[in-house]
């Protein structure tokens, strides 16, 4: 790259020079707002699904032909084609049978973020998440989930660094609601902490899972309610210290849920959510797989959804951010997809999929065996309890 421009002072105008194959971001750390990069995508290959967050990004097309892929919606670009990409936006762009160059443009929005019902979208999004859900297993398969989603947690240290936090909110004499609590990957151990946890779990296969756990361990403060947020009796459970929903909140009304969740705790209320990365192979893998497969993708919402959501309620809550980084076992990984997809699932697409996923960086070895890198980052989101 050459670069060229005037000596006066502050910022100044700039000419760079790049070379053809060459990625680069341009002008960093010499623009007020603006960033800008120029890519080189070789046949086939793609940037990588990402998010523009709080910015709207605009792409050039230089030279080649591909396909833009942003939400729900594809299209094809090429040379001369200009695409504008709206902020929270997840996007990726994918070169076609030759290289593809372009320039990108980013600039941060600074919109009055009062003026978007965030409830609104997000209730949306989830239901639509929701039907999307209903057609991907059948009631046998829903019954898998729970066994490997244990062996999940095991397998990659679920949940890690985040329980530490959450363990720093608690007291012997607590009394704690949790929300889904799946098969106990936070139950049990914020069990041992406490005084009673009372787990509301309307999964019969995710209970099985946890009374077992529980039995191994000799837990008797746990007790288990089939039920959902919405439908539990708030006088027949009382109240408690901390309420907890870590990554298990997909309910269609956020609002009566969070006013719920609040009326419910005393002193806390916690929300554990996340969001990933270019780097996050398992996402990256779901989206290729479930396309080859000819299947809808699934809505992601990020953490800020929630905390935007819980702003326009007039709740500030606090946010804690914890990376993370979980490889899962590839031969886990198929399993459970061979499983949840077996009515699409067709000979090759294994093989398929471990391509794309080495050519992206998306798969390391450990110990000689085969891992999707996972990383991403936890959210904490909490609140005093009855702050609505």
């Amino acid at each position: 790259m050459e670069e060229n421009g005037g000596n006066g002072p502050g910022k100044r105008l700039m000419v760079l020079n790049v070379d053809e194959s060459e990625n680069l971001a341009l002008f960093r750390e010499k623009t007020e707002v603006l960033r800008a990069g120029y890519v080189y995508l070789e046949p086939g290959k793609e940037c990588g699904e990402h998010s523009t967050g709080n910015h709207e990004e605009m792409l050039i097309m230089l030279e080649g032909e591909g396909k833009v892929i942003a939400e729900n919606e594809m299209h094809e670009v090429g040379k001369n084609s200009v695409v504008y990409i709206p902020p929270y936006a997840l996007h990726n762009l994918r070169a076609g049978n030759g290289s593809l160059r372009y320039i990108y443009v980013v600039a941060p929005v600074f919109f009055d973020t009062e003026s978007i019902d965030w409830i609104g979208m997000y209730n949306r999004l989830v239901a639509k998440r929701m039907q999307v859900m209903r057609t991907d297993r059948t009631e046998d398969q829903w019954k898998d989930l729970a066994e490997y989603y244990d062996e999940w947690c095991r397998l990659t240290n679920y949940p890690g660094k985040i329980l530490d936090h959450i363990m720093s909110f608690l007291d012997r004499d607590f009394r704690i609601l949790e929300i889904g609590p799946g098969t106990g990957a936070f139950t049990i151990p914020v069990a041992e902490h406490v005084k009673e946890v009372v787990a509301l779990e309307p999964s019969g296969a995710m209970r099985n899972v946890l009374e077992r756990k529980m039995n191994e361990k000799g837990i008797d403060n746990i007790r288990i309610i089939k039920s959902r947020l919405e439908e539990v009796d708030s006088e027949e459970i009382g109240k408690f210290d901390v309420v907890l929903a870590a990554y298990s909140l997909g309910v269609r009304d956020f609002r009566t849920a969070i006013e719920k969740m609040s009326s419910l705790s005393g002193k806390y209320c916690i929300i554990i959510d996340g969001d990933r990365t270019m780097n996050d192979g398992v996402r990256t893998a779901e989206r290729i797989l479930r396309e080859k497969l000819g299947m809808e993708r699934r809505p992601y919402l990020p953490y800020l959804f929630k905390a935007n959501a819980l702003r326009q309620m007039g709740i500030h809550a606090n946010i804690e951010i914890v990376d993370s980084r979980a490889d899962v076992p590839w031969e886990l990984y198929i399993r459970d997809r061979k499983n949840r997809y077996r009515a699409r699932w067709r000979d090759g697409i294994e093989d398929e999929l471990r391509i794309e996923l080495k050519d992206r960086g998306l798969l390391v070895k450990k110990d000689g065996e085969t891992y999707i890198m996972s990383d991403g980052c936890h959210a904490m989101l909490w609140w005093t309890g009855q702050n609505v």
